[in-house]
């Protein structure tokens, strides 16, 4: 006698069905992990560039308040003018103001990412490039960064997957709705 070897019908049909359940588990599970990865890695990015502006911050606080100092000093009229147009983090409302970069250029501006000054272009690209020359990859990232009084409170950071906004002081654990790194409200986590 004479058997068939192969699957019943029964069989392919549990087989198929238990392989479901597993794709519908471990789908969701998949998606977290990367976008949590995706978090963590701009939690990163905003740790390095909270650190470098901080360290072009406080190299500004000292050539500012040398400029300063000859502004008040100085008797010249020309003298103090050119003076003044070295100013660039205690010339914004008093040193408090944001700094946004889209990834090709930055700026100072507002709370709501309306430029502030374009009297300050070429500051503006000189704190962009100081920052950017100890971070590699912002030609793939949006940053946004608050300063006050020559100290940078914190740093927002976007990168490839628009959902994922990542922070520094206090680090984004979740997704966030907003992909607007412009007008992301940077209240939750300045530096106390």
């Amino acid at each position: 006698m004479k058997t068939k070897k192969g699957f019943t019908l029964t069989e392919l049909i549990i087989v198929l069905a238990v392989m479901g359940i597993l794709a519908a588990v471990l789908v969701p599970s998949w998606n977290y992990l990367i976008s949590k990865n995706e978090i963590n890695k701009n939690n990163d990015y905003s740790r390095i560039v909270f650190n470098a502006a901080q360290t072009e911050a406080t190299k500004a606080k000292f050539r500012e308040r040398k400029e300063v100092t000859t502004y008040q000093t100085s008797t010249n009229p020309t003298e103090k003018a050119n003076a003044l147009k070295n100013i660039y983090f205690g010339g914004h409302a008093s040193g408090d103001f944001y700094f946004y970069w889209d990834g090709e250029e930055g700026y100072a501006c507002d709370a709501a990412g309306n430029k502030l000054d374009d009297a300050n272009a070429a500051l503006d690209a000189n704190f962009a490039k100081a920052i950017n020359r100890v971070f590699d990859y912002s030609d793939k990232v949006e940053y946004k960064i608050y300063i006050s009084d020559y100290t940078v409170k914190s740093v927002c950071c976007l990168g490839a997957r628009a959902y994922c906004v990542g922070s520094y002081p206090t680090t984004q654990d979740k997704k966030t709705d907003n992909d607007d790194i412009v007008g992301y409200d940077m209240s939750t986590i300045v530096l106390d």
